[in-house]
């Protein structure tokens, strides 16, 4: 987790499975269901949250785990766009209590 802070702003960056069949090698098959669970990304939550941040960009965003984020976020603004090929994709979280103006907001695909 990649955490920005200024004295104006607190921006959380998580690629939420980055990094865990690739380069952990505590990682076992049977790990799979608790790395896709509800509990997990609850956990990931309570993470970001204890942050206090404005803005939260997160990768490998799934229907439920966006179900989730939006839930316990519910005060941020909400980009999400899934990959053309993948059950997954990016989420954008903006504090809507904060003055942030979204300048633009599309997908590019290069």
């Amino acid at each position: 987790m990649l955490v920005i802070k200024t004295n104006k702003l607190i921006i959380v960056q998580l690629n939420i499975l980055g990094m865990i069949k690739d380069y952990c090698s505590y990682f076992v098959e049977r790990d799979a269901t608790f790395i896709m669970s509800e509990d997990r990304i609850h956990q990931i939550c309570d993470m970001i949250s204890k942050q206090n941040p404005n803005i939260i960009c997160l990768q490998e965003v799934d229907e439920i785990a966006l179900k989730i984020f939006k839930t316990k976020f519910e005060k941020f603004q909400t980009f999400h766009t899934f990959h053309s090929n993948r059950k997954d994709g990016i989420l954008i979280m903006v504090n809507a209590n904060d003055n942030i103006d979204i300048i633009s907001n599309e997908v590019l695909s290069i």
